[in-house]
C-alpha cells in the first residue's frame, strides 16, 4: 500500500526537478496548500529519503546530480539512489509516477477530497 506522504511527494515532484532542501520546503511551507496541513505535522527529511527511496525502487521517481564539471544535471539510470544523504541529488517524477499522481488526483477529485 502506498502512503499518503509519498503521494505528497509525487505531488511535489509533478512539475519540476526538485532537490531535498526544496523538496522539504515545498512540503512544510506556510503557503494554506501545504502538505504537512492536510497530516497534521511537519515532514522530517529522513521520513522524505525514505519516501524518495521507496519511489525511486518503484520507478515513480528518478535522480539526477550535478556533473563533476560543469553547472549540468546527470539523469541516474533508473531505479539507482543518489549516494549519500540525498543533499546534492534532485528529483524528479518519471512517466510511470505522473500516472500514479493522475489516479490519485482523479479518485480525490471523484470523492469529493
Amino acid at each position: 500500500m502506498l502512503a499518503n506522504s509519498d503521494l505528497f511527494l509525487l505531488d511535489v515532484l509533478v512539475d519540476d526537478l526538485e532537490a531535498l532542501d526544496d523538496i522539504l520546503r515545498r512540503l512544510n511551507g506556510e503557503a494554506s496548500n501545504a502538505w504537512w496541513r492536510t497530516r497534521g505535522k511537519r515532514f522530517e527529511r529522513q521520513e522524505v529519503v525514505a519516501g524518495l527511496t521507496r519511489l525511486i525502487k518503484r520507478h515513480w521517481v528518478r535522480t539526477y546530480v550535478p556533473e563533476k564539471v560543469g553547472a549540468r544535471l546527470v539523469e541516474l539510470p533508473d531505479g539507482v539512489m543518489p549516494a549519500g544523504d540525498y543533499s546534492e541529488a534532485w528529483f524528479g517524477i518519471t512517466g510511470a509516477g505522473k500516472i500514479i499522481h493522475a489516479a490519485w488526483e482523479q479518485e480525490a477529485s471523484d470523492s469529493g477530497g
